[in-house]
């Protein structure tokens, strides 16, 4: 079927009622719309949207018959110059509508409706020269982006999360696309004998970077091998027990094509992980991730965006599978992380509690006044005393708060009375092979302030004092069991 509108130009006054009146005979299951002109190239072409047309109808005043400007002229209002000046304020130099709401519910293109736009072939200068102009608004700015950027304004908040959900839809659609050869990957990384080396070129060596420093830090031995050095010498570095994997989304990179010789010669196994399964590169390894075409976030669909974000976490994916393979616990993570607060967190009591000088001991017969008459201690002041029987074993705990209420209370004659009968007995202890995270779900649940460590006789041999710590508390978290730092697989010891 074929229809032939005439009345486009006028609005089209008529369609509608004709439409209504024939809709039977209309009927279609797809209507393809001819209009406009044939492009430059004379490719036939595909329009998915078209811009619209707002009207409005603008009266201007002026005088009641016509005057020469000679007599009124910079008197008498011109309506023509009036109504210049009118349309003059609706856009600015760009060509940007400056009526208030005028974009409010535009819709900004994605990421592939500004891919698809962009790859139309220029005609600019034909353009240019069959229309007789010499310049262009929007400062030499292609065609096909003067009607990208005149669609709206940027709204960076919609704009931003256009960026994220073109990512999150990519990494969802790349998660459904692994398969055997990811497997193969972590096949070879787990019973690989040597190092992994990480390389890759521009934006791929600097995610080649994280991906080296996570596999390190949960348990798989790694390093980066830069590509521009290796062929200057690094490639000594590589030992033929070490697996080897080469990051690349075109997977084509004639720097790293000069190295996958060299390297099948020096290393063991050869990985990939790039988006063309028939490039040199995916062909060369001995297992290749794949992830497939997607869809640069970047409005020009040009910088890396996409891409090195589904890179990046295939590196957590490949780094975290393996430390899921090898039973990797906490106590190992803690190893490696033993600065910041997560470090210490994993670590055991013994790396923070007090010792030594910095204790303040005392045998509980004593009376308080004896006790707080002996000779200052050394280091950084603690808020308790251990009280020991007389074979050194703890008996007893007595803080500041302890003394201030005696105060409180003017029980002057306790000072003179042994310590034990105003100590807390049988405080909580701790082991110094007890984790730091342990200890301070225990400062934190019984709102105590010192932790006597004590040895396997229990003796006293140390004192976690909170003043130390307090950095490492979560005092907003709930109730309950605290979150595992790091999730353990199989036994734990």
């Amino acid at each position: 079927k074929f229809f032939f509108e005439g009345e486009e130009e006028a609005g089209s006054p008529h369609l509608e009622q004709f439409a209504k009146t024939y809709k039977n005979l209309l009927a279609g299951d797809v209507w393809l719309i001819c209009d406009g002109p044939v492009h430059q190239n004379r490719q036939p072409s595909l329009y998915f949207g078209v811009r619209g047309v707002t009207a409005v109808e603008l009266t201007v005043y002026g005088p009641k018959r016509e005057l020469h400007s000679g007599h009124y002229g910079n008197w008498a209002p011109n309506p023509a110059m009036m109504l210049s000046r009118l349309l003059a304020t609706m856009t600015d130099g760009e060509g940007k509508v400056l009526v208030a709401g005028f974009y409010d519910d535009v819709v900004p293109m994605n990421a592939a409706e500004r891919k698809a736009l962009l790859a139309v072939p220029a005609v600019d200068d034909q353009l240019k020269d069959e229309l007789g102009l010499v310049n262009t608004d929007g400062n030499g700015a292609r065609l096909v982006e003067r009607a990208q950027a005149a669609t709206s304004k940027l709204d960076l908040l919609g704009f931003a999360r256009t960026v994220l959900t073109t990512e999150a839809d990519a990494l969802r659609a790349v998660a459904g696309r692994l398969g055997a050869s990811f497997e193969a990957v972590i096949r070879t990384m787990a019973e690989c004998p040597g190092r992994i080396a990480v390389t890759g070129v521009g934006k791929s060596a600097d995610v080649g970077q994280k991906i080296v420093g996570t596999l390190n830090s949960t348990g798989t031995r790694s390093y980066l091998l830069d590509a521009t050095r290796a062929v200057h010498g690094d490639l000594g570095m590589v030992h033929p027990h070490d697996a080897v994997l080469v990051l690349s989304h075109s997977g084509e990179s004639e720097e790293l094509m000069r190295l996958l010789g060299p390297l099948k010669d020096l290393a063991g196994p050869l990985l990939a992980i790039t988006a063309n399964a028939n490039s040199r590169l995916a062909k060369a390894a001995d297992s290749a991730i794949v992830y497939g075409p997607v869809i640069e976030a970047c409005p020009l669909a040009l910088a890396p965006s996409t891409s090195t974000t589904v890179m990046l976490a295939l590196g957590d994916a490949i780094a975290l599978t393996l430390a899921e393979l090898k039973q990797f616990r906490a106590e190992q993570f803690a190893q490696f992380h033993p600065a910041g607060s997560l470090g210490r967190k994993l670590s055991t009591v013994e790396s923070a509690m007090r010792r030594g000088d910095e204790l303040r001991i005392a045998t509980a017969a004593d009376t308080v006044r004896a006790v707080f008459a002996m000779a200052r201690h050394g280091g950084r002041r603690t808020g308790a005393v251990m009280l020991t029987e007389a074979d050194g074993r703890l008996a007893g705990l007595f803080t500041d708060s302890d003394l201030a209420r005696l105060f409180e209370n003017r029980a002057d004659d306790a000072f003179d009375r042994p310590i034990s009968e105003v100590m807390t007995r049988n405080p909580l202890t701790l082991t110094r092979h007890a984790k730091m995270v342990d200890a301070l779900e225990l400062l934190r649940r019984r709102k105590i302030s010192e932790l006597p460590i004590v040895d396997d006789a229990g003796v006293p041999i140390g004192l976690l004092d909170i003043t130390d710590v307090i950095g490492l508390l979560e005092p907003d978290e709930p109730a309950g069991d605290p979150p595992p730092i790091l999730r353990l697989v199989g036994p734990t010891p």
